[in-house]
């Protein structure tokens, strides 16, 4: 047993120290994600669809398409149309592609036109304005009638000081007050389902899924799957480990006990875009929801940078440049040790076999 071991050890050093070769999705040329922005969430709890629409996109615009396609809203709806779950938030990206794939697209120039009707009388984001709705989604309908409007205005004031710009809350009183009647999953239906009467098929690779019951199979199948797909790869994993680099959040899954994720977890999506060794170990590129400056998570971090004025990447940017005002982050390298501790899924697009769930 102590050989075994010891040869499974040798064997994972020799992997980190001959593997690795450097990818980079963002930066080659002609990439899709020059045509996807770096999206920001802001607490709203879709990042599954975020990722799953990037992954749809990616594929698209290799074959050919101009621009976006997938609407993350769009998918985080049909996701709870086929979950027939009230609220939008929490999902999975294997499931929101599938559920695209299923029950067609609305395409993203209607779904962002239906969209600029809240966006524009809030003077606020799309996330923004789904973030405080689904706020208001979960308990609004168990306040008293009486206390709705108080309700509101307290969710609000909570709600405002994460919000970028002077936020105009109260034009939106009318949606906001049905959802003391309605789902979030309802309200958004009927804002775009006027556009989307007819959707679009899509025509993309299979969705898959895999989940690995070892740490140390996770760094070197992130590593093979970006190499033969030459395509993003989507990681469910605990996003604190991105505050703490020695969490373990993830008990994996043996013969007797099934796999646990930690309750501090913070269960998060995100995209995986590339690989490269720093300091002689293998880091992957994440290029996450949580706006241009990749969020607070990234101190003392190197990442891949872009200049607002020039469109020129700035590979390994550190801290002081994250957040200066003329560059967005396009992405941070993470330590494989951060996902073979807390990765618990991937996902992505290929037809061939069939995904282990």
């Amino acid at each position: 047993m102590k050989v075994l071991i010891l040869i499974l050890l040798i064997a994972n050093s020799v992997w980190a120290q001959s593997d690795c070769a450097p990818v980079n999705l963002v930066t080659e040329k002609n990439s899709p994600f020059k045509h996807m922005p770096v999206y920001d969430q802001d607490g709203l709890g879709i990042c599954y669809a975020y990722a799953a629409a990037q992954l749809i996109d990616y594929e698209l615009i290799k074959k050919g398409n101009k621009g976006r396609s997938i609407h993350p809203l769009w998918g985080a709806l049909k996701y709870a149309d086929i979950k027939n779950q009230d609220n939008i938030s929490m999902g999975t990206t294997y499931h929101t592609v599938k559920a695209l794939q299923d029950q067609g697209n609305c395409p993203y120039d209607n779904f962002d036109k239906a969209m600029s009707e809240w966006t524009k009388k809030a003077n606020a984001s799309e996330a923004e304005v789904m973030g405080l709705i689904e706020k208001l989604a979960h308990v609004l309908p168990k306040v008293k009638a009486n206390e709705v409007d108080a309700f509101i205005a307290q969710t609000i004031e909570q709600h405002s000081q994460y919000c970028a710009g002077n936020p105009t809350w109260d034009q939106l009183m009318p949606e906001l007050r049905s959802l003391s009647t309605m789902t979030s999953r309802d309200m958004l239906s009927g804002l775009v389902l006027p556009v989307c009467k007819k959707t679009a098929r899509l025509s993309v690779s299979s969705p898959r899924f895999v989940n690995f019951q070892q740490d140390d199979l996770w760094p070197q199948e992130i590593n093979k799957k970006l190499d033969e797909l030459k395509a993003p790869l989507a990681i469910s994993y605990c996003a604190r480990a991105l505050y703490d680099e020695s969490f373990d959040g993830v008990d994996r899954k043996t013969e007797t006990t099934p796999l646990k994720v930690h309750p501090n977890c913070s269960e998060h999506e995100s995209m995986i875009v590339g690989k490269k060794k720093i300091g002689g170990k293998c880091h992957f590129l994440l290029r996450n929801t949580w706006g241009n400056g990749f969020h607070n998570s990234n101190q003392n971090r190197k990442c891949l940078c872009k200049s607002r004025k020039t469109g020129k990447y700035l590979d390994n940017c550190e801290e002081k440049t994250h957040n200066d005002g003329d560059n967005i982050v396009e992405g941070c390298w993470i330590d494989q040790d951060v996902f073979a501790k807390n990765a618990f899924g991937m996902s992505f697009l290929q037809d061939k076999k069939e995904p282990t769930e």
